[in-house]
């Protein structure tokens, strides 16, 4: 719970949900079917890589637009690191 909002939050070594496309979505719809479960109002999704791979963005903006969940990416400038 963050200000009120109940979020989950996932972190990543690399900027990536998954090792291929077919694992990537699975896991994607997964965090989208949880969030709505326990009614979370955000999904954070955080890495210690430069940035997230647009394509693994896209996905998720793509397959989580029918989930009532926002979803917010972030990488390690924001995290802190160097």
């Amino acid at each position: 719970m963050v200000d009120g909002i109940f979020m989950l939050g996932e972190a990543k070594k690399e900027g990536r949900l998954g090792g291929d496309t077919t694992e990537e979505e699975k896991n994607i719809r997964k965090y989208g079917s949880l969030a709505e479960a326990l009614s979370a109002e955000r999904l954070l999704f955080a890495t210690i890589d430069e940035k997230w791979a647009d394509t693994t963005v896209e996905r998720a903006e793509r397959l989580l637009k029918d989930h009532d969940v926002e979803c917010e990416f972030v990488a390690r400038d924001v995290l802190g690191y160097l």
